[in-house]
C-alpha cells in the first residue's frame, strides 16, 4: 500500500481537466497486506457475483487453476502450441484437437479425483510415462536368404502404481499382446 501525491503545475488545481502534473511522490505505508486485511497464510478473492456462496466462488477458482494447469500442460507435453496458422481450417482444426485434448485430460482427472486420486494431470503423466510400448526392429534374413527388416512390438511391464491408476479408471491394465512386423526389403 502506497500514499501517493501528485503535483499540479504552478497555480494550478490538481483536479482541474487537462492539468499537467510536474511531480508524482509515493512512499510505502508501513502497514503490511496481511495487516490491512487481518489474514496470515490466506487468499482473497474477489468477485461481483453476488449470488455465489463462498464455497462455490472456491470451487470455481479451483476449476480455473486446474483448466489453466491443464492447457500449460497439454502447450507443453502434447505439443498444443497455437500455431501461426493463416487458413480458417487450420485454425478451427487445432481448436478442434485441443478442445478433444482437454476433454479427455478433464475425464482422466474427473474419474481420479471421484475415485480419491486428487494428483494433478503432470504428476499421474510422470508415473504413467514409465509404461511403455516398445517397437525394436532389426534385420534378417529368411529361408531364401532375402534380407527382411522385422520389427517386435512389446510393452514394459507395468508397476503397481501404474495399476493403482489403470483400477482408478476402470482399465484392465492387461498390456496388447506382443506384436511381429515383417517387412520385405
Amino acid at each position: 500500500m502506497y500514499d501517493v501525491e501528485v503535483r499540479p503545475e504552478k497555480g494550478k488545481d490538481a483536479r482541474d481537466p487537462g492539468i499537467r502534473a510536474i511531480d508524482i511522490i509515493w512512499e510505502k505505508k508501513p502497514v503490511s497486506y496481511e495487516e490491512e486485511t487481518d489474514l496470515k497464510d490466506g487468499f482473497v478473492f474477489r468477485t461481483d457475483r453476488l449470488d455465489l456462496s463462498d464455497k462455490e466462488v472456491l470451487e470455481i477458482y479451483r476449476m480455473l487453476v486446474r483448466i489453466e494447469h491443464a492447457f500449460r500442460s497439454m502447450k507443453s507435453f502434447l505439443g498444443l502450441r497455437q500455431g501461426s496458422h493463416q487458413i480458417e481450417e487450420s485454425v478451427d482444426a487445432h481448436m478442434c484437437i485441443s478442445v478433444l485434448a482437454y476433454h479427455l485430460l478433464h475425464s482422466i482427472e474427473y474419474r481420479l479425483r471421484r475415485n480419491g486420486d486428487h494428483r494433478g494431470w503432470s504428476t499421474i503423466r510422470n508415473v504413467l510415462k514409465t509404461h511403455e510400448r516398445l517397437t525394436i526392429g532389426y534385420k534378417a534374413k529368411d529361408d531364401d536368404g532375402a534380407l527382411k527388416q522385422q520389427y517386435i512390438r512389446i510393452n514394459s511391464n507395468a508397476q503397481p502404481e501404474h495399476m493403482e491408476i489403470y483400477r482408478k479408471l476402470g482399465l484392465s491394465g492387461r498390456p496388447l499382446l506382443r506384436k511381429k512386423l515383417v517387412k520385405n526389403q
